[in-house]
């Protein structure tokens, strides 16, 4: 230590100037506790229809469903052959437009 520190803890001491009264924190756990307004009970657990339980999961499904779609509808678009034509299977099964077929 350098001079200085030992001149002031001659003087000083080591102890701190900031001490907490005895029996502080057990008296001001209970004034707190005067002083704030009663908690409210809690909600009881409220039974869930058979809809809100099945809910995420009917979601769940309709997701994975619009995500298969859209693959789908992307990318096996209309079958075509070799000349680049919708096959006969678009023409016969699928409602194609005019612009579709002439292609």
């Amino acid at each position: 230590m350098n001079r200085q520190e030992d001149i002031l803890i001659e003087k000083y001491g080591r102890k701190g100037g900031w001490t907490v009264p005895e029996g502080y924190f057990e008296s001001v756990y209970k004034e707190i506790d005067a002083k704030l307004p009663s908690f409210p009970e809690a909600p009881r657990h409220v039974e869930m229809t058979a809809w809100q339980r099945m809910k995420p999961y009917v979601y769940l499904a309709a997701m994975f469903a619009g995500i298969w779609l859209m693959i789908h509808l992307h990318l096996f678009r209309l079958p075509r052959n070799e000349s680049g034509r919708p096959s006969q299977w678009c023409q016969t099964r699928i409602r194609c437009s005019k612009r579709d077929v002439i292609r």
